[in-house]
């Protein structure tokens, strides 16, 4: 299975959002409730991928995530659109 960690940036408000998908990242917009309220108030043709990297293992990708989450303090940022550190498991911050 493929996992992969990817950040989106809105490009009119400079939000951004860090999530996990096992989709194609290039086209999936992320399942984030406030980033996908935000998408929709701003439009999700000005959603871009900043970067996105696929994972061999869910140990990995769990490990990355978090520690990610935690160095920026994403949830607690007024820059990410998270209401929770991304732990690579089941999304929906």
């Amino acid at each position: 299975m493929s996992i992969y960690l990817y950040i989106k940036q809105h490009t009119i408000t400079g939000k951004l959002y860090f999530g996990k998908t096992i989709k194609n990242p290039e086209k999936y917009l992320g399942s984030g409730k406030h980033w996908k309220l935000h998408i929709q108030k701003h439009g999700k043709e000005h959603v871009v991928n900043l970067w996105y990297h696929l994972f061999e293992t869910q140990e990995e990708c769990t490990s990355f995530a978090l520690e990610f989450s935690k160095s920026l303090n994403i949830a607690e940022s007024q820059q990410w659109l998270n209401l929770k550190d991304e732990n690579g498991l089941d999304g929906g911050g």
